[in-house]
Order: C-alpha cells, then structure tokens, then sequence
C-alpha cells in the first residue's frame, strides 16, 4: 500500500492507528456485550481509517483479507462469519431522554453502537430529514436513502461524532456530498456553518466569518460543522487558513489581542 501518482494519498502512520483506538473507544462499556461486537467493532475501525482511503475494489480486498488473516492468527476460525458478514456502528438511534416531568434533557443521545437492522436505521433517517425540512426555511432535503447512500451518512456521523473530526469527501459534482453532510450534522444536533463567496470576499471576510464558528463552538459550546468546498478557495491564503484549522486548531493572526481579552 505504498503512494503511486494515482494513489499519492496512501499515506499511513501512527496516527491512523491511534484513529483505529479512537474509534474503539467511543461505545461505553454496556454495548460492548461479548467478544463478537468487540471484534466487529474492531473491523469496523479498521474499516473507517484504512479502507475508505482506498480508491479500487483490488486495494479494499486486500486489506478485507489482511485483517482476516490476523484475526485466524490470534483467535482461530471462530470469528470467520462474523468478519464476512460485518457489523455498522452508529451513535443516533436512541430516542430523546425526558426527566420525570416530562423535560427533555438530551434531544440527541449519542451512544455508539451496532445497528441490528439497516432498514429500521434508514427509516429513522428519513423521519430526521422530514425534521430537517421542517426546520429549515430556505434549504430542503429530498434524499433517497438507499443502502450505500446511508453507509457514507454513516461514515460522515461517525467523524462528526469525534472530537475535531475532519473529512475530505471526494466525488463528482452533484453525488450529494454536501447534502449527506448536512444531513448528518443536523443528526448530531449540530450547527453547520458554511461560508458565502462575492466578489470582495477576501482573507479578512474568512476570519470574521471563522470567528463567529469559534464562538459557537468555543464560547456556546455548540457542535459546529464546517462545509467547505474546492469552489469557496477564492484565494491561495485560505487554504493555509483550513490547514491550521485542520492541525492546530489556531489561525495565527484571527484575533487581536483585545477580541481575546473580551472573550
């Protein structure tokens, strides 16, 4: 699995792994109920890091046979039908939790667990779209949530689920990748922001845009997502900009001195 021109982002090191770990510690201790989720939670991991890199069917069956061949190393055969078959995590499909008197006091439970049947999931999609649309005044969703469609929703709720999970979606114009986001960000209860290009729209207009997301996320506390796609890069400097955000978090020159007093 080495990077070739046209594969130049397989690209893998210590910090996937520790992804791989990341992931497997998002269920709290109750779901993991036997040895069989724990190792179709591991597969599914592994899955998520490595394999949705991958851009040829070649690629993903050699890892699919990789990650076999190390389980009937360290466990025998026991786990074969469980590794073909495979388990999908998802961290939405618990109803809201109301106090005794009938208060709501977590609209979006965010427990990561196995989904036990695929259709029930996307029946629960599509009464959060219906929700979406209700919501939203401007724009609508009219997806149509078939298996693989909620399978990449699914990828995009899994790393919103992280702490500062970042995804960089890749397909032609118009697959619904911003659609799916959007959905997905509405699931997790968060806000999604995404910037709004015109003529003048320069570094300065990025920042003050980026600062009201910051307040959301740092001052609010509320889950943010940030859309941005490969037509918003009026200019080279922006992408500098995502890049801090993406590995440090801090945009060097964003805040004068006295905005971070006041904050």
């Amino acid at each position: 699995m080495l990077p070739t021109p046209a594969q130049f982002h397989y690209l893998f090191n210590m910090r996937d792994l520790s992804r791989t770990f990341q992931g497997v510690m998002l269920p709290p201790d109750e779901v993991i109920t036997d040895a069989n989720v724990m190792m179709g939670l591991w597969k599914h991991e592994c899955e998520r890091v490595f394999m949705d890199k991958l851009v040829t069917n070649a690629d993903k069956e050699w890892v699919s046979k990789t990650m076999t061949a190390l389980v009937k190393d360290g466990w025998g055969d026991e786990y074969d039908d469980l590794l073909n078959e495979g388990l999908m995590f998802a961290n939405f499909q618990r109803e809201p939790i109301y106090d005794d008197e009938g208060i709501c006091i977590d609209e979006n439970p965010k427990v990561y667990e196995p989904i036990p049947k695929i259709e029930k999931l996307i029946e629960k999609v599509y009464t959060k779209m219906g929700e979406f649309n209700e919501t939203s005044k401007i724009l609508k969703l009219d997806l149509v949530m078939f298996v693989d469609a909620t399978s990449h929703m699914l990828r995009i709720s899994r790393i919103l689920g992280m702490p500062r999970g970042s995804a960089l979606l890749v397909g032609v114009g118009g697959s619904g990748k911003q659609s799916l986001t959007r959905l997905a960000s509405f699931i997790a209860g968060n806000f999604t922001f995404q910037i709004t290009l015109t003529k003048t729209y320069n570094t300065s207009n990025l920042f003050d845009d980026l600062k009201g997301m910051y307040l959301q996320a740092g001052v609010v506390g509320r889950g943010v997502s940030f859309v941005f796609t490969d037509g918003e890069i009026k200019e080279e400097s922006f992408l500098e900009v995502i890049n801090n955000l993406l590995s440090t978090g801090e945009v060097p020159g964003m805040y004068p001195k006295d905005e971070i007093e006041a904050i």
